[in-house]
């Protein structure tokens, strides 16, 4: 399974008595995270997870979502207040926004503050030494009309794209994270591209 290639690599005693804050938790992304950390748990790893998702979650991921392993809320992050939760976590991996265009583009506002405000603010409850994961997307690459490129080149699109609100936001996003590390947290970003696996619907 994905899982397995995605923790081969990864020491787990650097999530030894940790606290994992992921977003979009019942999302494509998110399920292969908690797939991971539940598979680093059989394995001896002590991690704690607070994961977030804006709806009830998919059959396949109630046995996942269970206390004490895992505390589980739904919650709209474009829309609460965030400074007041989450205080005193490690690591955040924020993997909320969807990536279907047609739900991204129905709710523009929303899929901006998630990429931009809400980064702004999850990055400033990581307790000191803790680590931040931004999920940006290739949608940053729109536009390029070349067969390859590398980290260090963006897409041509504009403003008035009917995508904009994600990949302009998405980009705005790794500009935060860039900041951020620059002053000193460890802060990365990722850009994800074709996506599959485990979670995936027959309307996405």
């Amino acid at each position: 399974m994905d899982k397995d290639i995605l923790i081969k690599d990864i020491p787990i005693g650097m999530f030894h008595n940790k606290t994992v804050l992921l977003t979009g938790a019942t999302g494509l992304v998110g399920t292969h995270f908690l797939y991971a950390f539940a598979d680093m748990r059989l394995k001896g790893g002590d991690v704690n997870v607070i994961a977030l998702g804006t709806n009830f979650p998919p059959k396949h991921l109630e046995w996942l979502l269970q206390p004490p392993f895992v505390k589980y809320s739904i919650c709209d992050l474009s829309t609460m207040d965030i400074k007041s939760y989450f205080n005193g976590v490690d690591i955040i991996i924020h993997a909320a926004t969807y990536g279907q265009p047609q739900k991204f583009m129905d709710n523009p506002v929303s899929t901006i503050k998630l990429n931009t405000s809400v980064v702004i603010d999850l990055i400033e409850k990581i307790k000191s030494g803790g680590k931040f994961l931004f999920v940006s997307s290739s949608e940053v690459y729109s536009g390029l009309d070349v067969d390859s490129f590398t980290e260090d080149v963006v897409g041509t699109t504009n403003p008035e794209h009917p995508r904009a609100c994600y990949i302009e936001s998405k980009r705005c996003g790794e500009a935060i994270v860039n900041i951020y590390r620059n002053k000193g947290i460890d802060a990365k970003s990722v850009r994800l591209c074709l996506a599959y696996g485990e979670g995936t619907k027959k309307d996405d």
